[in-house]
């Protein structure tokens, strides 16, 4: 069976019953390629330290786009956690 791995972007999130919105696209496509429809699901297949630190990584988010309001663009896990630069790209989006 072949591997598929995503992009993801958390695009919208608030407290009440709305839906994160989840987009990605295959291994080794653009994302400009193909249009990506939002996704149904997400699995993580990671060690409890990882997520910890993604979980962290989400926070920081959070207080970033408070500070930053309608300023806040978009941050890479990478880009702040080099543990993660041979992961799929793991990408946070102000909604």
């Amino acid at each position: 069976m072949a591997t598929v791995s995503f992009q993801v972007a958390f695009v919208s999130w608030t407290a009440r019953e709305i839906p994160v919105k989840i987009y990605g696209h295959q291994d080794g496509r653009a994302p400009d390629e193909v249009p990506s429809p939002p996704l149904a699901e997400v699995t993580l297949n990671a060690t409890p330290a990882e997520l910890r630190a993604m979980a962290k990584f989400l926070s920081d988010c959070a207080d970033e786009m408070d500070r930053m309001g309608d300023h806040y663009d978009h941050v890479h896990l990478s880009d702040r956690l080099k543990q993660f630069r041979t992961s799929p790209h793991f990408v946070v989006m102000r909604g």
